[in-house]
């Protein structure tokens, strides 16, 4: 049990690594055009360059439904710069998060920022664009967008493989996270 919470500790650590250089790759410049997502700051510009939100990532899905998707009892943590944590009751370790995003970038675009080296398999049917991306056979992350919504699930420590119907299922989470989006920003 030990060497799995080393496993999870050592992942999470790399995903938001992965999650911060992906967002610090999208530019910079000051705004008075937003704050949200955990942070007061907005960046605005060329078409590339992302907006942040003020929305609770939190809001977006219910714990019910990551819940169902990840095939045990998981609850939102709250929302940071990072995102919106679902964990195991009583755990720390987001076993799934949510953050979403505007930007005038491609799904591939945000794919090659937070992992470059990963398989990427596009989704049809999520938003106007969808993506998710593999490492070693599993299912790491899902960016799908509508328009210039954008939202990132993080999927690292639930059992998603590109072959597997739970992948169906994240594609489904990110249209209904996809939707609330659309609603809220």
């Amino acid at each position: 049990m030990e060497m799995r919470r080393y496993r999870r500790v050592m992942a999470t650590a790399a995903v938001a690594v992965a999650v911060a250089i992906g967002g610090a790759a999208c530019g910079g410049g000051d705004s008075d055009d937003g704050g949200g997502g955990g942070s007061s700051d907005a960046v605005i510009g060329a078409d590339d360059v992302d907006v942040e939100l003020d929305v609770d990532n939190c809001t977006l899905l219910t714990d019910a439904e990551v819940s169902a998707l990840a095939g045990e009892t998981l609850e939102a943590t709250g929302d940071t710069p990072l995102g919106c944590g679902w964990v195991v009751p009583d755990e720390t370790i987001a076993d799934f998060t949510l953050n979403s995003f505007r930007s005038g970038d491609s799904v591939q675009d945000r794919a090659a920022d937070l992992a470059p080296s990963a398989e990427v398999l596009e989704m049809d049917g999520v938003g106007d664009a969808a993506v998710a991306l593999a490492v070693d056979g599993s299912v790491n992350f899902v960016v799908a967008k509508q328009g210039d919504l954008g939202v990132v699930l993080v999927t690292t420590f639930l059992d998603i493989t590109p072959d597997s119907p739970e992948l169906e299922a994240a594609g489904e989470i990110a249209r209904t996270a996809l939707a609330n989006l659309a609603e809220s920003a």
